[in-house]
């Protein structure tokens, strides 16, 4: 289970409602294990509801064709409410014994029953069925179509009070479990894979597309699936985010590597900054700033520490360690099943830390006509500080 489902209810009372409803792909999944499918269609294909009371089983709302899915994935939340007749033929001689498991699910649901056309009437049915549909209901306004989703849910579960949940979720998802966070370490590995099978591409002259690919390969050979693949060759490497060029690296370029991919449907980041050759005094003396940065704010995470005091710790720190110039508009973000987990480290930021919180920090600075320096580390909030998840040297790597 990845849902940290005592936070859930504790947020739940909190906010006095009775029930919370997720609609977007990635929140069904984090609360239920339901895999994240079907991400081209335009309206939700699954809905998962965890009642605030502990003895109300949750359920999901699934397509009548998406049975076999749950049926696989041996989801935790077992009981489901079904909509939409599957579009399946079946000849009359063929008799239900001589079916598979999966064909016989989705043959029970296609015949001689009356199932809702919409999945608000499926939503509908489960929460009256559970004593619901009169409660306070929180709905996940992230997944749901637009611009008549949340009309529709008004709509569809009339007698319900209906209150716009997505930031609650968020605020759920924020603190990890262990399942989650050995998941998230595990990812880190394998995104440090590609890291190493990155540079071993530039060394050997590879241009930024060939060196991104080179990442990409072997992150799918460790189990992961790339997201993001940023590689960009001296003063190339100074815009933020642009796609890998059919450019070679050149003796001096300052190279940025900045790397995100899925595990198990959990984000890993991870930044770094190399040298073609060996660095000039000033690239040296940059780069050697960045890094202070990220170890000071490291050294002040701790439960209720506050993200905004982070940040302008890190700034302070970055300038006077050679940079008097630095500045940028956040130095960090929590990460989880989304990449940006609910939370960033800027300046506007006051919500305290909490134990459990998985946060990637990245103090990087940006020199039009120069590059990029960047040092990029995950690390978890633990009860008496910080515990890094990335394991890949922090140095300015020579190539």
């Amino acid at each position: 289970m990845y849902l940290n489902r005592d936070r859930a209810h504790a947020i739940m009372k909190e906010a006095g409602l009775d029930a919370l409803v997720a609609t977007h792909l990635r929140n069904v999944t984090y609360f239920s294990d339901y895999p994240q499918m079907h991400e081209c269609t335009l309206t939700p294909t699954v809905f998962a509801v965890l009642p605030a009371d502990p003895a109300i089983p949750p359920f999901l709302v699934l397509r009548a064709a998406s049975l076999p899915v749950h049926h696989q994935e041996k989801c935790w939340i077992r009981e489901v409410e079904v909509y939409s007749k599957p579009f399946v033929c079946l000849p009359d001689s063929v008799k239900p014994s001589a079916m598979t498991t999966e064909e016989r699910l989705i043959y029970q649901a296609s015949k001689g029953v009356d199932l809702p056309a919409k999945p608000v009437q499926a939503l509908r049915a489960g929460l009256e069925m559970r004593g619901l549909l009169k409660g306070r209901i929180g709905v996940d306004e992230s997944g749901l179509p637009q611009p008549r989703g949340w009309d529709e849910m008004i709509e569809g579960l009339t007698g319900a009070t209906l209150q716009p949940a997505a930031s609650l979720i968020s605020k759920v998802r924020l603190v990890k479990t262990r399942l989650e966070l050995r998941i998230m370490a595990e990812g880190a590995a394998v995104n440090e894979m590609g890291l190493k099978a990155c540079l071993a591409r530039i060394r050997r002259g590879g241009t930024e597309r060939e060196a991104a690919s080179a990442y990409r390969q072997a992150v799918w050979r460790g189990g992961g699936t790339p997201h993001f693949a940023n590689v960009g060759y001296g003063t190339r490497s100074a815009v933020p985010t642009k796609p890998p060029a059919a450019t070679r690296p050149r003796k001096g370029d300052v190279v940025k590597l900045d790397f995100n991919c899925l595990y198990n449907y959990y984000f890993v980041d991870l930044g770094r900054t190399a040298i073609i050759g060996r660095p000039s005094e000033k690239i040296r003396r940059y780069y050697a700033a960045v890094p202070p940065g990220l170890a000071e704010v490291k050294a002040a995470i701790r439960p209720g520490a506050r993200p905004a005091e982070l940040f302008h710790l890190a700034i302070e720190t970055v300038r006077k360690a050679g940079i008097p110039y630095f500045n940028t508009t956040y130095i960090g973000h929590a990460i989880g099943m989304w990449c940006y987990d609910g939370l960033a480290i800027n300046a506007m930021e006051d919500r305290p830390l909490e134990e459990g919180m998985v946060l990637n920090l990245e103090p990087t600075h940006y020199e039009l006509g120069l590059g990029a320096f960047h040092a990029e580390d995950t690390v978890v909030v633990t009860r008496t500080g910080h515990r890094s998840l990335s394991r890949a040297p922090l140095k300015l790597y020579e190539l």
